[in-house]
């Protein structure tokens, strides 16, 4: 994975960031040139927690990075974080299911 890749991976897990928290950011992870324009996007936000320089760096990279690697690098995220969840949920219904 190249830099530019870990920059844009790191940049959308901030957590003062909007990324992920609307049903259209999980379906971008579907249509990576479309992924690489809502970060575009992101950047140009004034809300953004990035210093100046920091934004301008990820924003000359966004053209290097791998973004079917960023989108896949969601992708399991999310399905790590569903798996946690269903296996807590199955183990909280079995100890009930027990007593």
């Amino acid at each position: 994975m190249n830099q530019a890749t870990q920059d844009v991976i790191e940049f959308l897990n901030h957590p003062d960031l909007s990324f992920g928290k609307e049903t259209t950011d999980l379906e971008l992870l579907d249509a990576p040139e479309l992924l690489h324009q809502r970060v575009a996007d992101l950047l140009e936000e004034p809300s953004s927690s990035l210093a100046e320089g920091e934004s301008e760096k990820i924003r000359s990279q966004l053209a290097q990075a791998d973004w079917p690697a960023i989108a896949q690098e969601f992708r399991n995220r999310m399905s790590m974080t569903a798996s946690f969840f269903d296996s807590d949920a199955e183990t909280h219904l079995q100890a009930q299911m027990e007593s």
